[in-house]
Parts: structure tokens; sequence; C-alpha cells
């Protein structure tokens, strides 16, 4: 697997932040895991994060997958997203995708979303490798 991490302070206007940044992600044969976590402080900003306090305070999300060749891909995650200010939210996501011809593979994406209210959505595609 692999970690990564990191800090990072700012200073603007007189004001000190700090932002924290640690993820994890393993990815084996037929098994796959990831973790991510985020965390800034109120006063942190950075060049794409101004010191708006609609900015995350916290961020995390885990998932977990599954692959093998004639069944294909299947992955589900967990995320969260805590705000300083506006509103906070909850997802759940499934991804599936399966090989159907050589160059055909299904995909399906669904996933519900509780930001204040909730949300469902699902998508399926197909997708077309040209040139194989």
């Amino acid at each position: 697997g692999v970690l990564d991490t990191s800090l990072a302070v700012s200073n603007s206007h007189g004001r000190v932040g700090y932002g924290f940044f640690s993820s994890y992600s393993y990815a084996g044969r037929h098994l796959s895991l990831g973790l991510f976590l985020r965390n800034y402080s109120k006063d942190y900003t950075n060049l794409a994060l101004s010191d708006a306090n609609d900015k995350p305070r916290f961020e995390s999300s885990v998932s977990l997958g599954y692959r093998q060749k004639t069944f294909g891909s299947l992955s589900l995650a967990y995320s969260v997203s805590d705000r300083y200010e506006g509103t906070d939210s909850k997802r759940l996501s499934l991804f599936y995708s399966r090989r159907l011809f050589r160059n055909t593979s299904f995909n399906l994406i669904a996933s519900r979303t509780a930001a204040g209210e909730r949300t469902y959505e699902v998508f399926p595609g197909l997708t077309f490798i040209l040139g194989r």
C-alpha cells in the first residue's frame, strides 16, 4: 500500500492557518482499499482555497473494491464533508464496471447524497474503445 501525508501552514492578513492531508491506498490482485482524510483550520488559505467561510473543516472518505475477470469491478465508497459554514454532506456511492466485448464495457454509478436533503443518482453507460 501507499501512505501519503502532508501538513501545510499559511499566513494571510496576519492570520496563521494549517491544513492536514493523509491518504492510504492499497491495490491487490482482487481487492483494493482507499482512505482519505483532510482537515483545514478556519484561517487556512492557499491559491485554490481562499479565506471564504464556506471551506471544509474536515473531509474523509473510505472505499473498498473487488475485481475479478469474469465478474468485473465493483467498489463502494463513503465520504463525509463537514463545513465551517454551509451544508455538511455524506455520500454513499457504488461503482460497477464489466467488460462486455473486446472494445466495449458497461459502467454503472449509483449514489445517495445527504446534504440538507437526500438525492439519489444513477448513471448507466457503455464505453467503446476505438482503434482496437
